[in-house]
């Protein structure tokens, strides 16, 4: 039997995920498809496992979801919060798994980055 505070963890960072999501919809499109992608990734079947066979899946999840969604902010905005919620998203998925959950938000960022053609912010 697991201790409740690991379960309580576990729930803790399915509600941080699931919020990203729902902001890094609402941030790249708009609030209906925020809405309908955290409803897509809270009713899915990992997404429950995790919080009933507690290992680091959910908090590797909402750390890449933090960590992508403040990069997308950073990069729409330009605000240092943005840096500061992605640097803690990439530092929580980095102690939970290693180099994926840094590699993943990086990636993402990029090719956004890429798709704006806002080539001013690799000088930044």
């Amino acid at each position: 039997m697991l201790p409740p505070l690991l379960i309580s963890f576990s729930f803790l960072f399915t509600i941080l995920g699931t919020y990203s999501v729902y902001r890094l919809g609402k941030s790249l499109y708009n609030n209906e498809v925020g809405k309908l992608a955290a409803l897509i990734i809270a009713s899915s079947f990992a997404y429950l496992l995790a919080n009933n066979d507690v290992r680091m899946d959910a908090i590797l999840t909402a750390s890449i979801a933090l960590a992508t969604w403040q990069l997308v902010d950073f990069i729409q905005n330009k605000k240092i919060p943005a840096v500061i919620g992605a640097a803690l998203g990439l530092a929580l998925g980095f102690s939970t798994k290693g180099h994926i959950a840094v590699f993943v938000p990086a990636v993402a960022a990029l090719f956004y980055i890429l798709y704006r053609k806002d080539w001013n912010l690799f000088l930044n």
